[in-house]
């Protein structure tokens, strides 16, 4: 959405009346009265001397009918929407854990969250390593 409003900003002539340049912008309206059948409209905005809204116009341009979609769009549609379900549910799932790592860390002594640290930053680490990395946090005080 940010990036839209923004190249929207970016392509307007002045930045400093958006409103006035979205309106102006609207110039037509499709509507689908029912199934099958649609209407287009030209849009003009005129001056409202009653309050601050514009008042609109809609001229009718044309109004017809079209053909029923073919069922192989909705099923193309559906594979798109399907093959994406995978990547919701990991997203679901990563971000749970993201809120949960925060109360687990709570939860834990202050040795065990440096011993994890010392494995983020330096990867596996050797046993003899980690004893010598745990007397130093017991001679520094940061248990």
């Amino acid at each position: 959405m940010g990036t839209s409003v923004t190249n929207l900003m970016l392509t307007m002539l002045d930045p400093s009346s958006i409103t006035n340049q979205l309106m102006f912008k609207y110039t037509g309206e499709i509507q689908l009265l029912e199934k099958g059948h649609y209407k287009f409209d030209k849009i003009r905005f005129l001056q409202d001397y009653r309050g601050w809204r514009p008042k609109i116009k809609k001229i009718p341009i044309e109004h017809n009918t079209f053909d029923k979609w073919p069922n192989w769009v909705y099923e193309e549609y559906d594979a798109i929407r399907m093959s994406l379900v995978p990547e919701v549910f990991q997203r679901i799932r990563d971000a749970e854990k993201r809120s949960r790592i925060d109360d687990l860390l709570e939860l834990t002594n202050s040795c065990d969250v440096a011993v994890l640290r010392k494995i983020a930053e330096h990867g596996p680490i050797k046993s003899v390593e980690l004893i010598t990395f745990l007397n130093e946090q017991q001679i520094d005080g940061k248990q």
